[in-house]
């Protein structure tokens, strides 16, 4: 039960599979295979790669704080060495100390630094350059200072900077220690972030300067400079090398969103941050982006496109394949694929299982060639395998079979190589019944070209036949004559040899032999015996040549001499062309030829009479006579027969069908179109030779037929060399 059970379930899943297999299946799944590839692998390139883009983003971050870091600290060391310069000059309550310092070029440029002193009130004392306000009482780094000696950093309005200087500012004290004013040093605000390259930070980057306090005391994005805004760089002190690709957020001031990174300054109260808009560093990431999903959607289209040409190419390959076995199956054709490197047949039609009761996995069992078709039975078959070349093949074999019928099979079809493997695929078709009717078709032509020639062979035979006749008549009188001369004489003889009336015998002896006019017939009977003679020759060539002509049809080719019997038929057709033309022939040494000689001779006897016909249509009643050419030789590994004639030619539109049956330029009742028809496939099919012409029109035309002879030319060669 079990059994059963599990023999259902392969039987469902090879159902299955096979169904699968079909093109209107197998090819949708394929496309859906290849699109989940194309666009898998796509969205997995564009994640590692938009993954590395902000990797390397939000890294350089990092490396671009470290360099601004650096500039901020040289630009603060600066200001800060120069606020000490002034606390701690020697002469500073004395007198004017900030003309002294400059004056000894101890001062950072006035184009860039203005420096002031101011006092304990507030009061602007000293100055560089002016800086507009007369007193600083009431600003936050001079309310700072009074509280103790530190590094400030004065603020700026909440807005566009300008041209506004951010203050730096230290305290002095008198010599007792007590606040005594502060010095400051104001600044181009834009100084600080001067470093902005559109290169590095693109149009939408930031580089700030921010106070400890969260307020910015000057920020950059593209050329706009601004003060005053507050920043969350706690949150950037988080990210200081920029290694963290996720840490992007969005900045409030404007909505954009940058990867952030800040970093304190070690004895200052300011820290420096640097930012890059994430969409900005990542535009050539999602160009790259964009690029990936195109191809990826044009490999979907190609794909889709594709699958659906080779899907309906399958699909009508497979309806004509089957329509082609349902065909083949259904006619005596039984098709085959025939692996001659595994010496079995991969497939084989129903019909062939049928007639030989070998069973299909037989036939597909590696060796069953040797037990389908036995080489010792079937010589031609296996030879005819073993030599077959790649490319289409065609030809027709008896097959022994093991029932012991024989038939006559022909195989047509290609030999290929696949994967090493040497392939005939084709059909096999019984062609005994065809091949019967043919040879009837054959006899009925022969006996109709005989039945045509009838006529013009027994005129050939009755002129010999009447002169023979003519010449015995006149011997059978003249010997009655000379019987009667002959007895007189005898009746002389006895008259001598008895002693009678010899001159009365002798004067009778004399009259016998002038009424027999012995001397007419002593010097004619000779002639009309050679001419009789000369006339039965004749006659017995002619028989010869029919004989020769009706060479009764071969199962296989035999050596024959080609050119004696091209000779019996040109005695055959000679009624056919003897009032129309003059006969030239050239035949040269030929060795014999392997051939169906009664089929060859059927071959230049049609066209013998093709000639004289296409003779007939140029001399007609004129008199005068045309020419016909027939020439052999040996060329190569080849017998080459010509048959040229001086008529028509063949018109340019018939030469292309001057081959095909039933197609004739002759009027009607004087050719049946079957002729150079039957002639080609003798030629060609049946000997492996070629039929081909050259025409002219109003010149004439030579059918030129070539027949291989490659072992008996070699020989005749090595005779000829010996």
């Amino acid at each position: 039960m079990s059994s059963a059970a599990g023999s259902t379930i392969d039987d469902a899943v090879h159902m299955a599979l096979a169904r699968l297999a079909k093109p209107q299946f197998l090819f949708p799944l394929i496309a859906a295979f290849l699109l989940a590839v194309i666009w898998g692998t796509t969205f997995g390139i564009i994640r590692v790669k938009d993954a590395a883009a902000a990797d390397a983003a939000a890294g350089s971050t990092g490396v671009l704080l470290t360099a601004y870091e650096a500039q901020a600290v040289r630009a603060l060391a600066e200001i800060d060495q120069t606020m000490n310069l002034v606390k701690y000059w020697p002469h500073r309550t004395a007198g004017s100390p900030l003309a002294e310092l400059k004056e000894k070029g101890l001062l950072p440029p006035d184009l860039l630094f203005t420096v002031s002193i101011a006092d304990r009130s507030g009061r602007i004392v000293e100055t560089t350059r002016p800086i507009g306000k007369r007193n600083v009482a009431d600003e936050d780094y001079f309310r700072e200072q009074r509280q103790g000696d530190v590094f400030f950093v004065g603020r700026l309005p909440k807005g566009p900077t300008g041209d506004s200087k951010l203050p730096f500012s230290r305290r002095l004290n008198a010599p007792d220690g007590t606040f005594d004013g502060i010095v400051i040093v104001s600044v181009d605000a834009a100084y600080f972030v001067s470093g902005y390259e559109d290169a590095e930070l693109g149009k939408h980057g930031v580089l700030s300067m921010v106070g400890v306090d969260g307020i910015s005391r000057v920020r950059r994005t593209g050329d706009a400079v601004f003060s005053g805004y507050t920043i969350d760089y706690r949150g950037a002190l988080q990210n200081p090398h920029g290694s963290k690709a996720d840490a992007a957020s969005i900045n409030p001031w404007d909505g954009v969103r940058r990867w952030t990174s800040a970093h304190e300054l070690y004895g200052y109260p300011l820290a420096v941050l640097v930012g890059l808009s994430v969409d900005e560093q990542m535009a050539p990431a999602h160009r790259q982006t964009r690029f990936y999903l195109a191809w990826a959607a044009l490999s979907s289209a190609l794909v889709l496109v594709l699958t659906s040409l080779l899907g309906r190419m399958s699909w009508h390959l497979e309806q004509s394949r089957e329509m082609f076995r349902l065909m083949a199956e259904s006619t005596n054709a039984v098709p085959f694929t025939l692996d001659l490197t595994r010496s079995c047949f991969t497939y084989i039609g129903a019909l062939a299982v049928a007639d030989s009761g070998i069973s299909e996995s037989h036939w597909k069992v590696p060796g069953a060639l040797d037990v389908v078709v036995p080489r010792k039975a079937n010589h031609e078959i296996r030879q005819r395998f073993d030599e077959c070349r790649i490319g289409p093949f065609e030809f027709v074999t008896p097959l022994a079979q093991r029932n012991g019928r024989r038939t006559e099979v022909r195989w047509t079809g290609t030999c290929e190589m696949v994967n090493g493997a040497k392939y005939l695929r084709g059909l096999m078709l019984d062609v005994s019944e065809l091949r019967r009717l043919g040879r009837e078709l054959s006899a009925a032509q022969k006996l109709e070209s005989v039945g045509r020639l009838a006529a013009g062979v027994a005129h050939e035979i009755n002129t010999p036949v009447q002169f023979v006749a003519d010449n015995v008549e006149f011997v059978r009188s003249s010997m009655n004559d000379v019987a009667a001369v002959i007895s007189a004489y005898r009746g002389l003889t006895r008259a001598v040899q008895a002693g009678g009336d010899v001159a009365a015998a002798a004067r009778l002896a004399g009259e016998a032999e002038t009424a027999a006019d012995l001397d007419y017939i002593i010097e004619n009977v000779p002639p009309a015996l050679s001419s009789s003679l000369e006339g039965l020759g004749r006659i017995a060539t002619i028989v010869r040549s029919m004989k020769e002509f009706a060479h009764p049809d071969q199962a296989q080719k035999a050596p024959a001499d080609l050119n004696q019997a091209i000779r019996s038929t040109l005695v055959i057709a000679h009624n056919e062309y003897k009032y129309l033309a003059e006969l030239s022939t050239e035949f040269g040494e030929l060795p014999l030829v392997p051939c169906y000689l009664g089929e060859i001779n059927q071959v230049i006897l049609n066209l013998i009479v093709n000639a004289a016909h296409a003779i007939s249509d140029v001399v007609k009643d004129t008199g005068t006579l045309g020419k016909i050419t027939v020439r052999t030789r040996l060329d190569g590994d080849a017998v080459e027969i010509s048959i040229s004639d001086t008529g028509t030619g063949i018109p340019e539109a018939a030469r292309d069908k001057i081959f095909d049956p039933f197609f004739t330029t002759k009027v009607v009742g004087k050719g049946t179109g079957q002729g150079l028809a039957i002639a080609h496939s003798v030629v060609v099919k049946k000997h492996e030779g070629t039929l081909r012409f050259a025409t002219e029109c109003g010149k004439g035309t030579t059918f030129f037929i070539r027949l291989p002879v490659a072992a008996a030319a070699a020989q005749l060669l090595e005779k000829a060399a010996a």
